[in-house]
């Protein structure tokens, strides 16, 4: 039903020249990625993800030539180890706010793609989740996912900078009045989760009563004035 689609597996083929910049001691052996700890037989340190070459006059392996976050993955193949855990997601129920789908994650922002509930029931549609936002639901069949993050609490390479952050767009739960719903919702997370639910239900279902009276009375006049100009 889902397909993770993690951003650590398309920098897989990352230069040499950056590996040596980025401490791999501290991601493997002190953070909190417990599925990279179990690959940690041969790498101790960020020399053991360096390549050691081939022999002169022979042909490299993909073991003697792969480095940084490849060469990881691909000692971890040879311990039976998925590295990365590109497991599916569970596909055996709906997620619900309460009892959310997770999708675990190392980085800001993680895509899960949603083929519906029971699994194939519609077009893959992607879901873009992060830790500012860690819910998300699908517009087809109402799946919600929830992300988990288990990267480092702390980024060694953030110095700063002041990046101007993406400003999440207003949507109709913006301007949702409180009294509205059960729970007056404490931040723009809590109010962006589609359960908004109605308290008044009469006032509700007489709004969207009045609503379709309303067009249906303006099409008979437009149609009716439409006559009269033709006789």
């Amino acid at each position: 039903m889902f397909v993770p689609r993690t951003a650590a597996a398309l920098a897989r083929r990352a230069p040499v020249r950056a590996l040596a910049k980025r401490p791999f001691t501290t991601s493997i052996v002190r953070c909190t990625f417990s599925f990279l700890r179990s690959a940690t037989t041969e790498v101790k340190t960020e020399e053991d993800l360096l390549a050691p070459g081939a022999k002169a006059g022979t042909v490299p392996t993909d073991l003697e030539q792969a480095t940084g976050l490849e060469r990881l993955e691909l000692l971890g193949k040879m311990q039976g180890i998925d590295v990365f855990d590109m497991r599916p997601l569970d596909a055996s129920r709906k997620g619900t706010f309460e009892n959310p789908i997770i999708v675990n994650g190392a980085g800001e922002e993680q895509y899960a793609g949603c083929t519906g509930y029971p699994a194939d029931s519609h077009n893959v549609v992607w879901l873009t989740v992060s830790r500012d936002r860690p819910y998300e639901r699908c517009g087809e069949c109402g799946n919600v996912v929830k992300y988990n993050y288990i990267g480092p609490e702390t980024d060694p390479h953030d110095h700063g900078h002041g990046h101007h952050k993406y400003e999440e767009p207003k949507t109709f739960v913006d301007y949702v009045k409180p009294e509205y719903c059960i729970v007056e919702s404490k931040t723009k997370l809590e109010r962006s989760a589609p359960r908004v639910l109605f308290v008044d239900l009469d006032r509700y279902l007489s709004s969207i009563f009045y609503l379709y009276t309303y067009i249906y009375t303006s099409l008979a006049y437009m149609y009716c004035i439409s006559l009269i100009r033709f006789d």
